[in-house]
């Protein structure tokens, strides 16, 4: 008896469909084996002291700041596995995008609630890199305004960007000083708070290289009766084996510094060339300091050359704020707009610990 029923369709999987979802599992595959590896790298590395491994660490601070790129991509990729019905395929993708979006997840929560309002007592640093004096400051202060911190430090201040500070925070800020250069090393401080003693530059020998070292103002200030040690930083570019060489001899400067502080709280703020996993601002952390993004940091946190669509993810965040002392917690800290510089400020404010969980 011939039995009329229809045969069942086909499934379809020509040359083309088979090497198309053998490239999504072979993407997949790799995308998990990558992430997990540079994770790896990027947690293990900086915590090895090792002169060799100093090369190596800067590595961390690229995977660092672009994870949260590859975990799009890997989310991308159990998108399209998940529409070809490739459930393993899907998982594995899926996975890799969760260990590489884990870290932006919880500044991004927090960016959901509203910080604690302002208070009278709290202390307000604010920290920006001037780009060799090329940065938009009738802007910048604009924004600084509206943050109205306490204590500011600026990089790569210039003759003429020395002129302008001057200008334009005299009246707010009656301590000032500045240390301008032709270089990426000039600096400015300034500050509304009582200062103890005189603001000095950092290191205080010859012994240690390069020329780029200076200045660094180190300078203290009270706060609600409080003594605060503050830093002015500007570490060296990673940008070549001697370089990252020296920028690790100064992070171990800066950790010297750090020892010998006896102030009720010390604040290290400025442009590290170094996100957290780096090994200048790694080294602090293992000593003690904490970094104001990672006990309050809202949202996206990139600081560096991340204009117009890309500043919408986790970038370079390479301007940091660190501090240490059990008498202050940091409660907010956020980001200033670019405005003619490569870099964003950044600022933290910080309240007394007995006060910094009060709603």
């Amino acid at each position: 008896m011939e039995n009329d029923a229809p045969s069942p369709p086909r499934e379809r999987s020509g040359p083309a469909l088979r090497l198309a979802r053998w490239l999504l599992r072979l993407a997949s595959y790799g995308a998990l084996m990558t992430i997990v590896c540079a994770l790896a790298w990027a947690w293990l590395v900086p915590s090895i002291d090792n002169d060799i491994l100093a090369l190596g660490a800067f590595a961390s601070i690229v995977i660092t700041a672009y994870a949260a790129h590859g975990g799009l991509l890997a989310l991308g990729l159990a998108v399209i596995a998940l529409l070809a019905c490739m459930r393993v395929t899907t998982c594995v993708a899926l996975i890799a995008a969760i260990l590489a979006l884990w870290p932006s997840f919880i500044p991004m929560a927090r960016s959901l609630t509203d910080p604690r309002a302002r208070d009278d007592t709290d202390l307000v640093v604010y920290s920006a890199n001037l780009l060799y004096g090329r940065s938009d400051i009738e802007t910048l202060a604009e924004h600084i305004a509206d943050v109205d911190p306490d204590v500011i430090v600026f990089q790569e201040v210039t003759d003429a960007m020395a002129e302008d500070i001057e200008r334009l925070f005299a009246d707010d800020y009656p301590s000032r000083w500045a240390a301008p250069r032709p270089d990426a090393f000039g600096q400015a401080v300034l500050t509304r708070l009582p200062v103890v003693g005189a603001p000095v530059l950092t290191p205080r020998t010859e012994a240690r290289p390069p020329s780029g070292w200076v200045p660094q103002i180190m300078f203290d200030v009270l706060w609600d009766g409080r003594r605060v040690h503050v830093l002015d930083v500007h570490t060296l570019p990673p940008s070549g084996r001697s370089l990252i060489i020296d920028q690790d001899a100064m992070s171990a400067a800066m950790s010297e510094l750090l020892a010998e502080s006896d102030a009720d709280l010390t604040i290290f703020a400025g442009d590290f060339n170094s996100d957290e996993r780096g090994r200048p601002v790694h080294r602090l952390l293992r000593a003690g300091m904490r970094s104001v993004w990672r006990k309050a940091g809202r949202g996206v946190g990139g600081t560096w050359q991340s204009p117009g669509p890309m500043s919408l993810l986790p970038g370079p965040r390479i301007d940091q704020i660190l501090y240490t002392g059990d008498d202050a917690s940091c409660i907010e800290t956020g980001r200033g707009p670019f405005c003619g510089s490569d870099h964003r400020g950044v600022w933290a404010r910080f309240a007394v610990s007995d006060e910094a969980d009060r709603p």
